[in-house]
């Protein structure tokens, strides 16, 4: 391994393998009274892990970031789908829309979590504005609530007389997200 990886390899693989030694060392050093190597004192404080190469259970780069501020992950008023029924008459379009007699448009409204998860469809650029708008950096508002999909609508319209059938598309929010 230390050959792939050209000289600072080597220097790595040597480290590795004098760690193991002197974790061979301590164990036996345990079982005897043999004085323990002082090499070891890095190892006191390093996590004990079945693996050398085991991931961090947080962020490398949030933990790196001098004044992240910790905030929980889902919020009180969380971005969803909300109902809103009115008929077209309200709209001032009772003339032209027959049927159906109430429109349901819905609507997205709340909060967007500081961490976007998979259900959201969010992309990239959602969450490094989530993380700029939580370092304070600039003036950066939070990412919004906002439709995701849209169903289409069948109506009946009014149109030069007649009464014609239509399917108007994206006319009911079907699923939000934050961006």
């Amino acid at each position: 391994m230390g050959e792939l990886l050209g000289t600072e390899g080597e220097g790595i693989m040597r480290q590795i393998g004098q760690w193991h030694l002197s974790l061979h060392r301590r164990r036996r050093s345990k079982d005897s009274s043999e004085p323990q190597d002082p090499s070891l004192d890095a190892l006191k404080n390093a996590p004990t892990s079945s693996s050398s190469f085991s991931t961090p259970t947080s962020s490398l780069i949030v933990s790196d970031i001098p004044s992240y501020k910790h905030k929980t992950n889902t919020p009180k008023n969380r971005c969803k789908l909300h109902s809103f029924r009115l008929s077209f008459d309200e709209l001032g379009w009772g003339h032209y829309f027959i049927a159906p007699p109430v429109y349901n448009p819905r609507f997205c409204q709340g909060d967007c979590p500081r961490v976007l998860h998979y259900g959201y469809h969010s992309p990239n650029h959602a969450i490094i504005q989530t993380l700029i708008n939580d370092l304070g950096v600039g003036d950066v508002p939070p990412p919004s609530c906002v439709p995701y999909k849209y169903m289409p609508m069948s109506v009946l319209v009014v149109q030069k007389k007649k009464v014609e059938y239509k399917e108007l598309d994206d006319m009911v929010a079907e699923s939000c997200t934050c961006r």
